[in-house]
């Protein structure tokens, strides 16, 4: 018996042991085409991109949203300061990534932008945010975050920073602890401690698909009649009672 339980938990381990699927977003396709939302895939998940911004008065706006060849997706909020980056200049802009499933988002390809001809955004400092939501219908219409106060949105994510390691564009893990969640948000430091400008499009971002394991058919049955042979020992092993009448 006790060379049994060895390989039965061996073999659950096995059954455990799935690995992970991965994949890459390339948000380049081309064409500014200003839109409030965009949808992309890499023909595993499917994920749709709405823009928003902060305004001067703290509050949530729709924006519009572009996507460059060779650089990625960008803002272009009400504020019409023509960068057309994710930036903290002025307004502050962030973009809501819904996926059809929970990813673990792992690396961003981060371009920066630049305003006004010389006039560059050269730090790409952001802020991130994540939430798991059961049933959320990626494909949903969000808008309805417009006239939220940036202090509830931030109660409703839960966020970090995910600051650059030095100016330019820049390839970095924006997700060290290995958060999942189906709801992501990524926009332009809002805190911006620095004081730098943060302006940047989003080219690309790599991430996993956790997935449950499912025990093979032979790693069942050598499971439950493993169990079996456990129960019939211990049924064989019950001590017996001999009552004695006085």
């Amino acid at each position: 018996m006790r060379y049994l339980l060895p390989t039965i938990v061996a073999a659950a381990a096995l059954s455990a042991a799935v690995p992970a699927s991965a994949g890459q977003i390339l948000f380049d396709n081309g064409g500014a085409n200003y839109q409030p939302s965009k949808s992309f895939t890499d023909g595993t998940v499917n994920v749709k991109v709405s823009a928003f911004s902060i305004n001067n008065k703290a509050k949530v706006e729709t924006a519009k949203l572009g996507s460059w060849s060779g650089n990625g997706m960008g803002v272009l909020n009400n504020a019409n300061d023509g960068s057309h980056t994710i930036d903290n200049q002025g307004y502050t802009d962030f973009v809501i990534l819904a996926f059809d499933q929970s990813v673990t988002l792992d690396k961003a390809l981060f371009k920066t932008g630049y305003y006004g001809g010389s006039d560059y955004y050269n730090d790409t400092d952001a802020t991130i945010g994540f939430i798991d939501l059961a049933g959320f219908n990626w494909a949903s219409d969000i808008s309805y975050i417009s006239g939220t106060s940036a202090s509830d949105l931030s109660s409703y994510f839960s966020t970090y920073a995910s600051n650059s390691n030095g100016n330019g564009s820049q390839s970095r893990d924006i997700n060290s602890v290995g958060n999942t969640a189906n709801v992501w948000l990524i926009g332009a430091a809002f805190s911006n401690p620095d004081s730098k400008r943060d302006g940047f499009k989003i080219k690309s971002l790599t991430y996993s698909v956790p997935e449950t394991a499912v025990p093979e058919p032979a790693a069942w049955a050598l499971m439950i009649l493993g169990f079996g042979m456990v129960g019939g020992m211990l049924r064989r092993k019950r001590p017996t009672t001999t009552l004695t009448y006085a």
